[in-house]
C-alpha cells in the first residue's frame, strides 16, 4: 500500500474506506498516487444544500422514530449528520474543506434553531471555491452578526466587533492592521440586519438586508483605497492584500500539513493562492503536487481533531453509528461541536487536543463503542470498566448504552484484512505492533495521522 497515498486520503480526506479493498477501482487508488490526485480532484461533489444532500447520503440510519436523541433535539441534528455524512462518501473532500474554514472562520449559531443549516451551507457551499464568496455569505448570515455584534452597528454607534475578527482570525492576521482600519471597517458595515425570530421558528433561508437610514453613507478609507464602500467592497480590498493569502495560507497547511509550516511553504502556497483568485479546489491541487508534502516529517504527524478521529475510525473498522446521539456524544466529549466555537477563536489546534482533561475520552470512548457493537447485549460493566476507565466508563456507558446503536462486523473486519495481506498496523497508519484492535484504536499514536 502506497504511504502517500494514505497521507493524501488522510490529510484532504478522512483516510480510505475498509469496503475500498474489496472494490478493485477504489483499491487502486491506494497503490497510484497519480491516479489518486486526478480522482480526488475530477470527483470532488458538487454542492447540494444540506436538508437534501443529507437525506440522499444517509441510507444507513436507523428509522428517526427509533432515534430518541434527534427526536429531542432535531434541530441540532444537522450538523451530526453532517458529520455523518463525512463517513459515508467516497470523496469527502467537500465536508474536508468546510470543517476547515469552520476552524478558519469560527462563528457560534447560538440559540438560533434555524441558523445552523444556514451557516453550515456558507461553508459547504464555498468550501472548494473563491474565498472572497465564502467571507461574503458568512459576513451576511445572522450567526456571524449576532455572534459578532454585526446586527445592531449603526452610523452613530459603529460596532466594532466583526471589523476586528475580519482582520485579526478570517483575512490579515494579528498585527497587520492598526485601529484606524478597523474604524473605518466598522463604518462600511454598518446598517446590516436581519429579524431574528422566535428562537422555534425556522425560517430559512433568513437574508440579510440593509437599513439604509443606518448606514453610513460616506467615504472611507482603507489601505490607502478611498470610496464610500460597504461591507462587500472591504473584503475585496482585503483581498488585493497579499498578507491575506500568506495569512490564510499559514492557516490552511496548519490543518492539512503540519502545526508550524516552513516560512517558505508558506510563501510559496500563499503566491498560487493569491495568483489564482483564491481558489480552493486548486490550491489543494497545487499542495498534492509539492515534494514537500511527502516528506516524512509530516506524515503521520497530524493530531486528528475530533470530528476527524470519529469519522476516520468509522471509515477504517467498517463501523458506523445508526443514531444522532451516538455521533453527537462522541465528539462533544472528546472537545468539539462544529458550529459551536468555545469563542471568536475557535478551537484548539495539534497538540491542544492532546493536553485538555478530554484526552482519556479520546482514548478509550472509541473502544467503548466497538464493545458496545461487538457484545450490546451482554456487556460486563464492571470488569470492563475497570480495565480502562472507571470513570469514563460509568458516565459515558453505563448512562448512554440504551441510546447507542452501532454497526459492526468484526468478523468481516478480520476476513477483508487478511484476505488483502494487511495487518491492523499497516491499515491504521499506527506504529505499534500489537495487533489486538483495542489495544490499536486505544493506543496514543492512533490520536495522529
Amino acid at each position: 500500500m502506497n504511504t502517500e497515498s494514505i497521507h493524501i486520503l488522510n490529510r484532504f480526506g478522512f483516510g480510505p474506506k475498509l469496503e475500498w479493498l474489496n472494490k478493485p477501482e477504489l483499491k487502486e487508488l491506494l497503490y497510484d498516487t497519480s491516479k489518486l490526485k486526478q480522482w480526488i480532484i475530477e470527483t470532488a461533489p458538487n454542492y447540494t444544500e444540506s436538508t437534501k444532500y443529507f437525506s440522499d447520503t444517509l441510507k444507513h440510519r436507523v428509522e428517526k422514530t427509533n432515534d430518541k436523541w434527534r427526536k429531542k433535539w432535531e434541530y441540532a441534528a444537522y450538523r451530526v449528520d453532517w458529520i455523518d455524512s463525512m463517513v459515508e462518501l467516497d470523496n469527502p473532500i467537500r465536508e474536508k474543506a468546510a470543517l476547515f474554514w469552520n476552524h478558519h472562520i469560527p462563528i457560534s449559531v447560538g440559540i438560533w434553531p434555524f441558523a445552523q443549516t444556514l451557516l453550515l451551507d456558507c461553508y459547504r457551499e464555498h468550501a472548494l471555491g473563491n474565498l472572497g464568496d465564502l467571507l461574503k455569505a458568512i459576513a451576511s448570515t445572522p450567526c456571524a452578526m449576532k455572534f459578532l455584534n454585526a446586527y445592531h452597528s449603526s452610523k452613530s454607534a459603529p460596532n466594532q466587533n466583526f471589523p476586528r475578527e475580519l482582520l485579526e482570525i478570517f483575512t490579515l492576521g494579528v498585527g497587520n492592521y492598526n485601529q484606524k482600519e478597523i474604524i473605518e471597517i466598522a463604518r462600511a458595515f454598518t446598517g446590516r440586519r436581519t429579524i431574528f425570530p422566535d428562537i422555534w421558528d425556522i425560517p430559512y433561508p433568513y437574508k440579510m438586508y440593509i437599513d439604509e437610514k443606518q448606514f453610513d453613507n460616506s467615504e472611507k478609507t482603507v489601505f490607502g483605497e478611498t470610496g464610500n464602500w460597504n461591507g462587500e467592497d472591504i473584503i475585496d480590498i482585503l483581498l488585493k492584500q497579499k498578507q491575506t493569502a500568506i495569512h490564510v495560507s499559514k492557516s490552511i497547511l496548519k490543518f492539512f500539513l503540519n502545526l508550524e509550516p516552513d516560512i517558505n511553504q508558506i510563501h510559496e502556497t500563499a503566491e498560487f493562492y493569491y495568483q489564482n483568485n483564491y481558489n480552493f479546489l486548486k490550491l489543494i491541487q497545487f499542495i498534492m503536487n509539492q515534494n514537500w508534502f511527502y516528506e516524512k516529517e509530516y506524515i503521520g504527524n497530524k493530531v486528528k481533531t475530533p470530528v476527524e478521529l470519529w469519522v476516520q475510525f468509522q471509515r477504517q473498522l467498517n463501523l458506523k453509528a445508526l443514531t444522532s446521539e451516538t455521533t453527537n456524544f462522541i465528539t462533544r466529549e472528546c472537545g468539539q461541536v462544529p458550529l459551536y466555537p468555545k469563542n471568536v477563536g475557535g478551537w484548539t489546534s495539534g497538540y491542544g487536543w492532546l493536553k485538555s482533561q478530554k484526552l482519556s475520552n479520546r482514548l478509550f470512548l472509541p473502544a467503548i463503542m466497538l464493545k458496545i457493537s461487538q457484545n450490546e447485549n451482554n456487556l460486563q460493566e464492571k470488569s470492563f470498566g475497570e480495565k480502562i476507565s472507571n470513570r469514563i466508563f460509568n458516565r459515558n456507558l453505563l448512562g448512554f448504552k440504551a441510546d447507542h446503536k452501532i454497526s459492526f462486523n468484526e468478523d468481516l473486519y478480520k476476513k477483508t484484512i487478511q484476505a488483502h495481506k494487511l495487518n491492523h498496523s499497516n491499515w491504521l497508519q499506527v506504529k505499534s505492533t500489537e495487533t489486538d484492535l483495542f489495544q490499536l484504536i486505544s493506543h496514543p499514536s492512533y490520536q495522529f495521522n
